[in-house]
């Protein structure tokens, strides 16, 4: 049942909302990458700024998604919809041109939250590796505090 055109551009409000949700995850699964490299590599002092980016990616991306289930809620409760209707079924209320879209878009969300959880768990293991290394001495002393101080 596809909506009528005043609502199209609740419609289109909502596809630029994914849009940029799917950018903002790429940009995410980035710094979740970012941060994994940097832990194998011991690069310790980049932490800090890396840990950072990565809070200010979540941040923006937690907006933009309370924003998106706003716009959706709002479609589906004129659309006679349950308030949490998923991207499948608010895509069939959506202008014809737009329909296809909102159906991949979801699709390559759930790929990239996907994505995303895998770097964040691989980022975690190692993490906890390393500071198992460090609590049993067997660092290799590049980083640690004042290794190599004067």
């Amino acid at each position: 049942m596809e909506l009528e055109p005043r609502h199209a551009s609740d419609h289109h409000t909502l596809t630029a909302l994914l849009l940029h949700q799917r950018a903002l995850l790429e940009r995410l699964r980035y710094r979740h990458i970012q941060l994994r490299v940097l832990l194998e590599a011991g690069e310790s002092r980049f932490l800090g700024r890396a840990i950072d980016e990565l809070a200010d990616a979540e941040e923006e991306l937690t907006d933009v998604e309370e924003a998106r289930a706003s716009v959706a809620a709002g479609l589906a409760e004129i659309a006679g919809l349950p308030e949490r209707a998923d991207l499948r079924t608010l895509s069939s209320t959506a202008p014809t041109h737009l329909a296809g879209l909102l159906t991949s878009l979801g699709e390559d969300l759930e790929a990239l939250l996907a994505e995303v959880e895998a770097e964040r768990r691989a980022a975690r293991t190692i993490a906890h590796a390393r500071v198992g290394m460090l609590a049993s001495g067997a660092g290799d002393g590049r980083h640690a505090p004042g290794a190599g101080s004067v």
